[in-house]
């Protein structure tokens, strides 16, 4: 039996839309597997240590983003029984506008968060492209066995925090 020619210039055309929808769909699948792959170690970890020390390593944090324009970096900070309630996020305000203000790392392209409760205080860096995908649940969750915070000199602790100079 003979196809009209019409029918014809439909089948073909009808292939041709289904190639590339599919070219488009092999593409798309590969990007998002390359997203969901997990972020695997941070940049740099350390708990309650010097505000020299940790500006070092902020320097080195930083130098790395500068030379990657396409990753951004995330500070984690945990709450430990050590520190006067609104530490954590005080060091992490710091460390931020740290790594902003003196290294010249836009603003854009650093973020903290406060992540939780350790028993020792704990700073972790990580460096990923922006569109990767974030588990919530990235770090192991430790119960406390008692939420109290240290209350000795708490005003002025978060005070030196807050005036640290560079």
């Amino acid at each position: 039996m003979k196809l009209p020619s019409l029918g014809i210039k439909r089948l073909r055309l009808l292939l041709i839309y289904l190639s590339i929808v599919s070219v488009i769909l092999r593409a798309d699948a590969r990007l998002n597997s390359e997203l969901l792959k997990p972020v695997q170690e941070p940049f740099d970890r350390y708990g309650e240590i010097a505000w020299n020390d940790e500006k070092a390593r902020l320097d080195n944090f930083a130098i790395q983003l500068l030379q990657e324009p396409d990753y951004v970096g995330c500070i984690f900070v945990f709450i430990a029984p050590s520190m006067c309630s609104g530490e954590a996020q005080a060091r992490a305000v710091r460390a931020k506008r740290y790594i902003v203000e003196r290294r010249g790392v836009p603003w854009n392209r650093v973020m903290w968060k406060e992540e939780g409760y350790r028993e020792e205080a704990q700073t972790i860096m990580w460096i990923f492209k922006p569109n990767v995908a974030l588990s919530f649940h990235m770090f192991d969750y430790e119960q406390p066995s008692q939420v109290s915070y240290a209350v000795k000199k708490c005003k002025a602790r978060i005070a030196q925090i807050k005036s640290s100079k560079w």
